[in-house]
């Protein structure tokens, strides 16, 4: 079983939309051209899911990295934040924009842990700062092609670090009842953004 799922959420032909599918192919790439190639139980899906089809995508890994873009205005472009599942209003995949008939992952997650899927332990959401999600193009918007190698850089820590916490750690299971409504470690909680140093 794979320890850690990185999933690259995005529209391929919606500009900025697509940031997230362009980052995490860059982050499979660059460690696939090093020397020890991609660490063994590291996975990488691109993905233009949301809801309960992505909690579909994320049952039975140990640790998840989530990224997708975001609009909030309160960002440069191309910036990576981190957020909490509570707080993803502003995310194009993971919260509740423009889907009609979607839950948001807060939403789904809670779901799936009633039901006991074997949800991850971890979970890390990046966002990268969107300036255009509306305009058909397969190109992304100037200021956030800029800004895209620091973003490969951050996505990269992260999934790193990840990878190394979930090192003997058992396969995540079904949680008690009482924490039936509760994040995993690291992603529940109070909401807003968690961080803002991922640059």
């Amino acid at each position: 079983m794979d320890r850690v799922i990185v999933i690259g959420l995005g529209n391929p032909i919606l500009s900025d939309d697509a940031v997230g599918l362009v980052v995490v192919r860059e982050v499979e790439r660059e460690l696939a051209s090093s020397p020890g190639g991609i660490p063994d139980g590291l996975r990488f899906v691109e993905a233009a899911v949301g809801g309960l089809d992505l909690i579909d995508l994320l049952s039975g890994h140990r640790g998840a990295v989530l990224v997708d873009a975001a609009v909030t205005g309160r960002a440069r472009p191309g910036e990576v934040f981190e957020l909490d599942i509570g707080f993803l209003e502003d995310t194009t995949h993971l919260g509740t924009t423009g889907l009609s008939h979607q839950v948001d992952l807060a939403t789904a997650w809670k779901l799936g842990r009633r039901l006991g899927l074997p949800l991850p332990e971890r979970l890390r959401v990046l966002a990268v700062e969107a300036a255009d999600v509306k305009t058909f193009s397969e190109e992304l918007s100037p200021a956030v092609a800029a800004a895209l190698p620091a973003a490969v850089r951050a996505v990269s820590a992260a999934v790193r670090d990840l990878l190394a916490e979930t090192v003997g750690r058992s396969p995540a299971g079904p949680r008690d009842g009482g924490n039936e409504g509760r994040g995993p470690e690291g992603a529940g909680g109070g909401g807003g953004r968690r961080r803002t140093s991922c640059r």
